[in-house]
């Protein structure tokens, strides 16, 4: 792969990890936050209220859309319309809720740097996708992943764990695929 290439997808990662940085400076908060301290209505509300709930004892109140609307009200200060639910099985809430435990701005952060970092590990485990891993975090959809709070960081690394290690380790192949069975949607 070009030198070039790769130096500018680098570049591009690190432009994106600076866009999110300045927001933070000049939001004075993270950009999973509205101005006044309260969750932005994004992907990541959703993980994180059911989290919630799972640890308040209520995980089965997540699947009744009355209750999980009443949820991201009170979650984000301000009634909806909203078109967020929870699609999820309990098994993606049992990952989500150690992110629970932390601030919302903090948790949210925290969720993209381990799923982007689980990624990034299985990228690199395989050496012919090493070189891929600045491509990847230099894409768009990265940008948006990072942005909502989404993930796609998890989704992707799971398939490429797969992927990789189905002629190596049959068996640790099928887990990845197994624990793929959190999106089912």
């Amino acid at each position: 792969m070009p030198q070039g290439l790769r130096l500018a997808a680098w570049t591009l990662a690190f432009v994106y990890a600076a866009l999110l940085a300045k927001l933070w400076w000049s939001l004075g908060h993270p950009w999973l936050l509205q101005p006044n301290g309260l969750p932005a209505l994004q992907d990541y509300v959703t993980f994180r209220l059911a989290a919630t709930m799972a640890l308040e004892g209520r995980a089965a109140a997540a699947y009744q859309l009355p209750l999980f609307t009443a949820g991201l009200e009170a979650l984000v200060g301000h009634s909806g319309p909203f078109w967020l639910n929870w699609p999820y099985p309990p098994s993606f809430t049992l990952i989500l809720v150690p992110f629970a435990l932390l601030p919302y701005g903090a948790a949210g952060i925290a969720w993209l740097l381990v799923t982007g970092g689980c990624l990034a590990s299985v990228m690199w485990s395989s050496p012919a996708l090493r070189q891929g891993i600045a491509f990847v975090f230099a894409a768009p959809a990265s940008l948006a992943v990072m942005l909502k709070g989404q993930n796609s960081f998890l989704s992707a690394a799971l398939m490429t764990g797969f992927l990789v290690m189905m002629d190596r380790k049959p068996w640790v192949s099928g887990v990845f695929l197994g624990l793929l069975t959190y999106k089912p949607h």
